[in-house]
């Protein structure tokens, strides 16, 4: 994979799964045999699943453009299709899943209000959200390190090999908290 080789497209490798066992069963019974003990993580009630997946989170920004570019061109995620949806807006893709929808503030809550659906306002910082978190294998933390240090953007690593992981914090331009996971294969 060469180093303009998207990072989301990595992250849909079966190599940039994280160590704990690949087995088919509940996540909360596959982390039991890596972090299970230390986390204390307690299985969810019978039936108590709803949901399958994670779908996306919105990023309401006054630059859409500049948004889409930075979770294009800096993370890697792929731009795609995305219909008319009433307000200015970008799709990115994690593989096929629209991961990160992005939304223009002043067209975003005249749609909503349109419709009667309450909208978030502008503050600093993240709100309640502290920040999005995203996996890739660990080959692919010198390939971004380096996109973000040719773009002269702030960012803080922190490693932690007892369990092969490396990671980089940032923000994205409208101040959202990124955590980006780099995991080393475990032997």
């Amino acid at each position: 994979m060469s180093a303009g080789t998207d990072i989301a497209q990595a992250q849909c490798d079966a190599t940039a799964a994280p160590p704990w066992p690949l087995v088919a069963v509940a996540p909360w019974q596959a982390w039991q045999g890596l972090v299970g003990p230390v986390l204390g993580l307690i299985p969810p009630a019978a039936g108590a699943h709803v949901f399958t997946r994670l779908d996306h989170f919105l990023v309401m920004t006054h630059d859409v453009d500049g948004t889409r570019d930075f979770y294009r061109d800096v993370l890697g995620f792929g731009e795609g299709f995305r219909p008319d949806l009433g307000f200015l807006g970008h799709w990115l893709y994690l593989g096929d899943v629209a991961a990160i929808h992005i939304a223009e503030w002043e067209s975003y809550t005249a749609h909503s209000r349109r419709l009667g659906i309450p909208v978030t306002v502008p503050a600093p910082g993240t709100g309640v959200l502290d920040h999005v978190a995203f996996n890739a294998p660990g080959s692919q933390h010198a390939v971004l390190e380096q996109r973000l240090r040719a773009r002269g953007l702030a960012f803080h690593p922190h490693d932690t090999p007892d369990i092969g992981l490396r990671q980089i914090f940032l923000e994205d331009p409208n101040g959202l908290k990124l955590e980006l996971n780099f995991w080393q294969r475990q032997g």
